[in-house]
């Protein structure tokens, strides 16, 4: 295997993002890195396709057990693997010294999506994407609701005291990150996904473990350890409508100068809708790399 990875996860139902994120990805010619794709319940033909395109499968089971589980955990069955599995990557990919994981409804739109995140893992540590733009309307109107479903989350599997506490950090988006194998970040990512997971598990206590422990790690004494990188370069969709360029086809930053985004993370906007152009007009579409793109 080479020595730095890209991985993604999915189940069967879900594999039409997961192949457009992995097509996105084969577009960019990298040299040197491998492609993965964790297996949380593909079938026959996907895993055909990812043979045929040598992408690298791992099938992989239940690393932590779920405690109480709320309703949408319930519904999500194995697809749930996808939680619990995130931590435990280096043991996934033992030779790969240098991990970046994207969500499977996300795709990367330059190299720098890749790069970027690589280098400042592989330089500092770790390396990760606040949930902070000058276009995502909730952190500039009182955010009331977004703030009470992180704070609930967080409470439901870890206790107020550590709702408390966290709700005066920026939330870290766990759809994009890179992590160098000896990065302490893991066995503190690890060690509180365990115990949040155990405890109560919704659809955040994975993301909620790993900003506990990048915030925890940020609190020793090697403070850039944890490398925070620009929004561009996981760009949340549903936070923010992003603006298209009509000709290259590009998906664009909504504010000027609406320079194009290096990762394209599409939380829940995958239908087609109107799109504003930097020239003022309108376009519709979807941001699917397989329509955008096709």
């Amino acid at each position: 295997m080479a020595d730095s990875v890209i991985v993604t996860g999915s189940d069967a139902k879900y594999f039409r993002y997961a192949r457009d994120t992995l097509r996105s990805l084969q577009a960019l010619r990298l040299g040197g890195v491998a492609l993965a794709i964790l297996d949380f319940g593909l079938d026959a033909e996907q895993c055909e396709w990812l043979a045929a395109e040598k992408i690298i499968r791992v099938l992989v089971g239940w690393d932590i057990q779920p405690g109480n589980m709320d309703a949408e955990v319930a519904r999500m069955g194995d697809g749930y693997r996808a939680m619990t599995s995130r931590p435990f990557l280096p043991r996934y990919f033992p030779q790969a010294n240098v991990i970046q994981w994207i969500d499977a409804d996300a795709w990367v739109q330059s190299a720098e999506g890749v790069t970027v995140p690589m280098e400042a893992a592989r330089r500092y540590g770790f390396a990760i994407v606040p949930e902070l733009h000058r276009a995502y309307a909730h952190l500039y109107s009182g955010g009331q609701a977004t703030q009470a479903m992180h704070r609930q989350a967080a409470a439901a599997s870890f206790g107020e005291g550590i709702a408390s506490v966290l709700a005066a950090n920026p939330v870290l988006n766990s759809g994009l990150f890179a992590g160098r194998r000896d990065s302490p970040v893991w066995a503190k990512w690890q060690e509180f996904a365990t115990a949040g997971i155990s405890n109560a598990a919704n659809k955040y206590t994975e993301q909620i473990a790993l900003n506990l422990a990048c915030y925890t790690v940020l609190g020793r004494s090697d403070s850039d350890s944890v490398q925070f990188l620009p929004p561009e370069y996981n760009f949340c969709c549903g936070l923010a409508l992003p603006m298209i360029d009509r000709e290259a086809k590009l998906v664009l930053d909504p504010k000027y100068p609406h320079d194009p985004v290096h990762v394209v993370h599409l939380v829940g906007m995958n239908q087609r809708r109107e799109f504003g152009t930097p020239d003022g007009g309108k376009i519709e579409t979807s941001l699917l790399y397989s329509e955008l793109r096709g």
